[in-house]
């Protein structure tokens, strides 16, 4: 009984338990065990930890990389109206390309059946061409024709990779400019009958059609 009663709040359980069992010592004997079991449940439970794989998630940082890219993905994706080609709204992908050293945005679309009637009498390149141009013109304050900066020296993608309010003394001077060298919108149109698959430097008019 002593476990039963080592503190107040096992105290009140045993209150609890005497209650239940009518005042009825013997039947309180015979509750003893399960009691002492949940209460060893209850204490195993209270005192677990975080794994190694929890632990590795808690202790390590999240890079500037890496959360400049969730931003500009989560930015993107919010913004699907303005992005849409024929109806279709695209499933948006940023990554980093670790063996090329590159930036890819990229925009997958997928037209169903029931849209495939709208395409019918639509220049698909010539639309994917011009949403890569109002994309870079929107969302990066790019020249729409040109693809060129408008204001400075380079395009406004490095505000997704700044800290907010301040900055700091190590921020590489050049990094709108070098963010802006290895940035890749990758565009991906899948239709019933043929996929429409193109990529265009972030500055610049250039786009790459894939045969």
């Amino acid at each position: 009984m002593y476990l039963l009663y080592s503190d107040k709040t096992n105290l009140e359980a045993g209150k609890n338990i005497f209650f239940i069992c009518g005042g009825n010592m013997s039947r309180l004997q015979k509750c003893v065990p399960i009691v002492v079991f949940l209460l060893f449940i209850s204490v195993g439970v209270s005192r677990a930890e975080p794994t190694p794989t929890i632990s590795y998630l808690m202790n390590t940082p999240v890079s500037m990389l890496d959360f400049g890219i969730y931003k500009l993905e989560e930015f993107l994706d919010s913004n699907f109206l303005a992005l849409a080609i024929a109806k279709c709204r695209p499933i948006t992908e940023v990554k980093y390309l670790y063996s090329s050293n590159r930036i890819e945005i990229k925009f997958t679309y997928v037209a169903l059946k029931e849209q495939s009637k709208q395409l019918i009498n639509l220049d698909l390149k010539n639309e994917i061409a011009s949403s890569i141009k109002r994309l870079k013109y929107v969302f990066f304050a790019l020249d729409e024709e040109t693809g060129e900066p408008k204001q400075g020296c380079c395009s406004s993608i490095n505000r997704f990779f700044s800290h907010q309010g301040y900055g700091l003394k190590n921020e590489p001077k050049n990094l709108g400019r070098e963010l802006d060298q290895i940035t890749e919108i990758y565009v991906e149109f899948l239709t019933p009958n043929k996929p429409y698959k193109c990529k265009s430097p972030l500055i610049g008019d250039k786009i790459y059609w894939e045969k």
